[in-house]
């Protein structure tokens, strides 16, 4: 896990320091001002506040994770850090990697309730085990996508057990982590409620988590 590397990981664990540092939380801004400068890719704020909780809990065994920011070049979306050994630089990328470890374990337990069928609790967990774009999006590639794999597995739990309104707020948590799902909220509450009252309870309960954050 800790040996394979894709720049974006570094960009993503810069935004811990912007809250955990300098107190911004309205990271919209910080997106359209400082990080504008640097001409990087605009992340959801959801990734920036899960990468911060991850970072708060780390940090004890990783101090130096705080203070990625500091190595970036102002001009550039290079980061300079040659001042770390090799097992430094390795330890960074395992613990920036480490919280989609675990929510991944997580991801196993949503699948565990999916079906009371051992045939096909075992088929899901070795489908989702081995499967190719997960591991190298996750592990390799370093994206934080397997945080919306989660709640698209919490969505499907939800349903199964008919809590619709859990089902919405897992919906608009995936509202904002990813761009597609603007696409496909209309079809997902048309197709979650039996009346226009219901739809327009679901489609406020969906873009709730995104109005607050």
């Amino acid at each position: 896990m800790p040996i394979s590397l894709q720049g974006d990981i570094y960009f993503i664990n810069v935004l811990p320091s912007a809250i955990h540092s300098r107190h911004i939380f309205d990271l919209y801004a910080y997106f359209a001002k400082d990080m504008a400068l640097h001409g990087f890719i605009h992340y959801p704020p959801l990734v920036g506040y899960l990468t911060a909780f991850s970072q708060f809990v780390f940090l004890p065994v990783c101090p130096e994770l705080a203070s990625l920011a500091d190595h970036l070049s102002p001009l550039t979306t290079a980061f300079d850090l040659s001042i770390f050994s090799l097992a430094e630089r390795l330890r960074f990328v395992f613990f920036m990697k480490l919280p989609y470890l675990i929510v991944d374990a997580l991801c196993f337990a949503l699948i565990w309730r999916v079906s009371d069928s051992p045939k096909v609790r075992n088929f899901l967990v070795l489908f989702w085990l081995f499967h190719p774009v997960a591991l190298y999006s996750t592990y390799i590639f370093g994206q934080y996508r397997i945080y919306t794999a989660f709640f698209e597995w919490a969505i499907i739990c939800a349903l199964l057990k008919d809590r619709k309104t859990l089902a919405c707020l897992a919906f608009g948590a995936i509202l904002l982590l990813e761009n597609f799902a603007f696409m496909l909220l209309v079809p997902f509450v048309l197709a979650l409620g039996d009346t226009w009252k219901a739809r327009w309870k679901y489609i406020l309960l969906c873009i709730l988590p995104f109005a607050l954050i």
